[in-house]
């Protein structure tokens, strides 16, 4: 067991002298080692030992769940953002079809607000044309009332020269 070795720099290494006390360790160690209950304890242990620290690998279906898993999700969420769009969609229709109504009676209302404007010019003009009117109202009104009494009067005070002049131009007329 005492065996040297030199390394090829050309140095000589002799092994180390052990105590009693470890050569007796060592010469028990070697005799369990040796001993063949042993080995085979060693050989099972091993064995179990090796594939409880090996990793365990997935299997092809593990490993791709979880895309399959976000894959489904990522459908869900595009059908939920789908059927959201669609009902956007759907408000949007309704609301361009109000909008078009609205522009429709905006633009019937404002053919109506221009006749209105034009019946109102005209409105205006009839009005101020009265109102001028109305200005020699009282005197035309007054001139004639006084016209008018003053041959009333006339006609008063030559009545009965008048009644005789009706009557004789009656008499002419068979």
């Amino acid at each position: 067991m005492c065996k040297t070795i030199t390394t090829p720099d050309g140095k000589v290494l002799e092994p180390v002298t052990l105590s009693e006390d470890l050569q007796k360790l060592q010469e028990f160690s070697e005799k369990l080692i040796s001993d063949a209950s042993y080995q085979q304890m060693l050989n099972n242990n091993a064995s179990m030992n090796i594939f409880d620290y090996m990793p365990k690998f997935p299997s092809p279906e593990e490993r791709l769940k979880f895309l399959t898993d976000k894959m489904d999700s990522m459908q869900s969420e595009l059908e939920n953002q789908t059927e959201a769009m669609r009902k956007i969609q759907y408000e949007n229709i309704k609301l361009n079809a109000q909008i078009e109504i609205q522009n429709k009676t905006l633009d019937s209302n404002l053919e109506e607000l221009n006749e209105l404007r034009t019946v109102n010019a005209e409105l205006k003009a009839v009005n101020q044309n009265l109102i001028n009117n109305n200005k020699h109202y009282w005197r035309n009104t007054l001139l004639i009332s006084v016209g008018v009494a003053i041959l009333s009067y006339i006609l008063g005070l030559y009545s009965t020269e008048v009644k005789a002049l009706l009557l004789l131009i009656l008499r002419i007329m068979p």
